[in-house]
């Protein structure tokens, strides 16, 4: 069975990228696979020359798994990064809570809706992190 490799356009120059085949290792059911191949054959089938919409349905369904696990991927990386930044801050925790409410009371009290003080609480927060006094620590 020939599997399907969602982060190939990552590096072109390899055969099988490691997480294709750890997912597939974790996940297979050869059995399951093979019904929904049959399934597929037998719906195209049926449609006959409709059959295109089949094609195109599964793949935009495709598109929209890959953007979705790659969504999931660049989350855990960013949520990583953004947890070994802030164990590298060097204030008490007495301290940093206090400027976190601090922060928060100035958000909420600018007028803005919830998600746009949100929004521009972590743009700052982002924007501390590439603050070159910051990366100098």
């Amino acid at each position: 069975m020939k599997l399907r490799l969602f982060y190939r356009d990552n590096d072109p120059g390899l055969e099988e990228h490691p997480i294709d085949r750890m997912v597939h290792e974790r996940v297979g059911k050869r059995s399951v696979r093979r019904r929904l191949a049959q399934l597929s054959t037998s719906i195209v089938q049926a449609l006959g020359p409709e059959s295109k919409l089949w094609f195109d349905y599964k793949q935009t369904k495709g598109d929209l798994c890959a953007r979705r696990e790659e969504a999931y991927f660049d989350l855990g990386v960013e949520h990583g990064l953004a947890a070994a930044r802030a164990e590298e801050l060097e204030e008490s925790r007495r301290e940093v809570t206090h400027l976190a409410e601090r922060l928060v009371r100035e958000a909420l009290s600018s007028g803005l809706k919830p998600e746009a003080a949100a929004s521009a609480a972590v743009l700052a927060a982002w924007s501390l992190l590439g603050h070159p006094m910051v990366r100098a620590k």
